[in-house]
């Protein structure tokens, strides 16, 4: 699992699962997403940044979209 997420980074559980089971391994993706969790393997991936503190949407963003939801 290692060498393959060192060549493939974006691999998730299923990736791996699928991996595994071409090397003749069968196992589970529950089995799997705990196998990656202990060995704190993760996928690369963009992710939401929603805990960020100090940036603010301005308002005027959300005013403009309303206006335009109701104009049409």
């Amino acid at each position: 699992m290692d060498k393959h997420i060192l060549e493939e980074p974006t691999a998730g559980v299923l990736t791996m699962q699928s991996m595994l089971s071409d090397n003749g391994i069968k196992a589970s993706y529950e089995r799997v997403r705990r196998l990656m969790r202990k060995a704190n393997i993760r996928p690369i991936y963009p992710r939401s940044n929603l805990t960020v503190l100090g940036k603010k949407i301005p308002t005027s963003l959300w005013k403009k979209d309303s206006c335009i939801s109701q104009q049409l």
